[in-house]
């Protein structure tokens, strides 16, 4: 009689018994399914089953879990002030804002344009009036602003999308709103992607930080902070580390979590005025 061994396999398993040649049973024998039911055996190395175990940053990093992407965030401040702001090379206060709307893209460069020698197109990724994902691509005309197509609710990264001979952006690339009031996004001279430490969780989605860092190099000491605000809610300090010429690389072994439509960001404030600081975080969102 066949065994009822239900609890002791896993569901994606082909479950056997075997019996000897008078009829008494020997063993149960399982083997792997695939999502279509189809039968696979696992490799061997000298009788051994091979396997090779990654930890789970890594599969979603090489694009092997549906649904799941990295997040990394990183920026500089080279003047912070002695009151907290934002870990961005803009500085100062970040604007979030409380409606989507296009935004203005301009350089410092007339290269940097659709025939230049430096950036032609830049790709916008962002979050629309729902908090979805939205991705738009702008063909710059150097110092004259542009608009973009789409309208944004937030601006999450900005990139370089094609260039002419230099390789590379030739100015600062900033993208602000339609007053032209708040820089929103910045790329540096020659870096090709923004910079600033800010992150909104989309809709449906939620973002697990697996670590953090930060380093201040001007003898001026700073304090650094991990900032967030629920939907609705007030701002957190979740947080802080205070350094002065040092650096660090923190991670979480228990991740911290934040659920959609969550803002965070980063922020520093220097002990003296003028502190130079990076910072930055990642993880992966799904």
């Amino acid at each position: 009689m066949a065994r009822d061994l239900t609890k002791h396999y896993p569901e994606n398993t082909i479950r056997n018994d075997v019996y000897d040649k008078d009829g008494k049973f020997i063993y149960t024998a399982g083997q792997f399914v695939d999502e279509n039911g189809d039968a696979y055996g696992v490799k061997e190395v000298d009788g051994k089953p091979r396997v090779s175990c990654v930890p789970y940053t890594y599969d979603i990093a090489e694009g092997l879990i549906a649904g799941h992407a990295p997040v990394r965030r990183s920026g500089k401040n080279n003047d912070v002030g002695t009151s907290f702001e934002i870990v961005a090379q803009a500085g100062g206060t970040y604007y979030w804002h409380p409606t989507a709307e296009q935004m203005n893209v301009v350089s410092t460069d007339a290269d940097d344009t659709a025939a230049g020698n430096g950036a032609r197109t830049l790709r916008i990724q962002g979050l629309d009036t729902d908090y979805a994902l939205i991705s738009d691509t702008v063909t710059l005309n150097g110092t004259t602003a542009v608009v973009t197509n789409l309208s944004f609710l937030r601006v999450l990264v900005v990139e370089v999308l094609t260039i002419g001979t230099s390789g590379t952006n030739e100015g600062t690339i900033t993208v602000k709103d339609s007053t032209d009031t708040y820089t929103l996004a910045t790329i540096g001279v020659a870096e090709g992607r923004s910079s600033a430490v800010v992150f909104t969780v989309p809709a449906d989605m939620t973002f697990y930080m697996t670590s953090w860092d930060g380093s201040e190099d001007s003898s001026k000491g700073s304090e650094i902070a991990i900032y967030k605000r629920d939907f609705g809610g007030a701002w957190q300090q979740l947080r802080l580390k205070k350094i002065i010429d040092l650096a660090f690389d923190f991670p979480f072994d228990l991740p911290l979590v934040f659920a959609e439509k969550t803002d965070i960001m980063i922020q520093a404030k220097g002990l003296l005025g003028g502190a130079k600081v990076q910072a930055g975080f990642e993880g992966w969102r799904e």
